[in-house]
């Protein structure tokens, strides 16, 4: 049955205050935790407030998050993720707190990053995070609510500039892609790679240096490279 609109309208600004869509996938099984970049910190911003509150210290203390408050933090004598909560001491949260903000650091759009072993062996259920775009909205990934009607998320302006930054990250990560190819020996890649100057500029505007660098490597004359 459909929320009543004012209750609609409530748990997507719940959502969308929390930053991030969560949902436990009994396929997998495991907790998708699912956000743009930004969103995602604020998952793992959750983990670190919680190791740091001091009345967290106690066994079975605990915090739920999120419209239903499916979402639950716990303080267990050891680590654990199971389909009750993400569980383990305030020290093993912190750890945990770490894992997911390097994961997320080093993670791009698209990319879905699992964290199990390596955060305990125990876990009965994966941690799933889901990278994605920087315009996405949390509420929309809860199939109970209607969207069409719901308050904007971003200013049109704003919005305009984080899909330009959709787009670059994603151009940028392509561009890497190729220069993999280019890097591994590629002989037809490397010849249509010099007939295009520009894609080596663009290249160099979007890579590291020490990238750029080797790609430059290839950017020079096709016949000192092709027999």
């Amino acid at each position: 049955m459909p929320y009543l609109p004012a209750t609609n309208v409530a748990i997507i600004k719940e959502w969308r205050e929390l930053g991030f869509f969560y949902e436990f996938d009994e396929n997998v099984p495991g907790w998708r935790i699912v956000g743009s970049k930004s969103g995602l910190r604020k998952f793992a911003k959750l983990l670190a407030e919680y190791s740091e509150e001091p009345g967290n210290q106690s066994l079975s203390e605990h915090s739920h998050y999120g419209p239903y408050k499916y979402l639950k933090i716990m303080t267990w004598s050891e680590p654990r993720i199971d389909s009750d909560a993400i569980a383990g001491s305030v020290s093993d949260l912190k750890r945990l707190h770490g894992l997911v903000a390097e994961a997320i650091s080093k993670g791009s759009t698209g990319d879905v990053i699992v964290v199990d072993k390596e955060y305990a062996d125990s876990n009965e259920v994966k941690l799933i995070l889901e990278i994605k775009s920087h315009t996405f909205d949390p509420a929309s990934g809860d199939d109970d609510l209607s969207m069409p009607g719901a308050p904007q998320l971003f200013a049109p302006s704003q919005k305009r500039q984080l899909e330009m930054l959709d787009a670059s990250e994603r151009m940028k990560r392509e561009m890497l892609e190729l220069a993999k190819l280019v890097l591994q020996g590629d002989a037809d890649l490397i010849k249509a790679v010099n007939d295009l100057a520009s894609l080596g500029r663009l290249f160099q505007m979007l890579c590291s240096d020490n990238v750029q660098a080797a790609f430059s490597s290839c950017l020079i004359p096709s016949t000192n490279l092709i027999p």
